[in-house]
């Protein structure tokens, strides 16, 4: 399972719940609406073209050990090339818009992305998130077993 990364939205009684909601998925990473990730030598960028990429690779080669990807319309293609420059030389973060996305982004070349960062807005769009991305099913299953 990719790690996942809970952003929480600005309502306070919202997050409340949805940080209560996601222990019961052994959920337990989350940063606030307008906060960035806690990686150290973390790069961000904003991917709209060939050059975003280009600009991804430079990073990479010049020592950035996280880099955090996002944008407007994720293609897989486009995708597939960054995990490739970035594959086993820094950790893959990518901020999911939609549960769609955030399948997409588990399952591209059959290993993905690092991390995902979901942004539910409510305990049912989370539950739709870890339906969608099976998280917490194994430990469950552990659980059940040593019964």
């Amino acid at each position: 399972m990719k790690k996942v990364i809970v952003r929480l939205p600005s309502d306070k009684a919202a997050s409340e719940k949805i940080i209560n909601a996601a222990s019961g998925y052994f959920i337990s990473d989350f940063i606030g609406p307008n906060d960035n990730l806690n990686e150290p030598s973390l790069q961000e960028f904003s991917v709209a073209s060939a050059d975003d990429i280009e600009r991804i690779r430079k990073a990479v080669e010049s020592g950035a050990k996280a880099v955090k990807i996002e944008t407007r319309d994720w293609r897989v293609i486009p995708l597939e090339n960054i995990i490739s420059l970035v594959s086993g030389k820094a950790v893959l973060y990518a901020e999911a818009k939609s549960v769609e996305d955030a399948v997409m982004l588990e399952g591209v070349l059959e290993k993905g992305v690092d991390g995902i960062i979901i942004s539910p807005k409510s305990v049912e769009e989370l539950a739709s998130y870890v339906d969608a991305l099976g998280i917490g099913r194994s430990s469950v299953k552990y659980s059940m077993m040593e019964l």
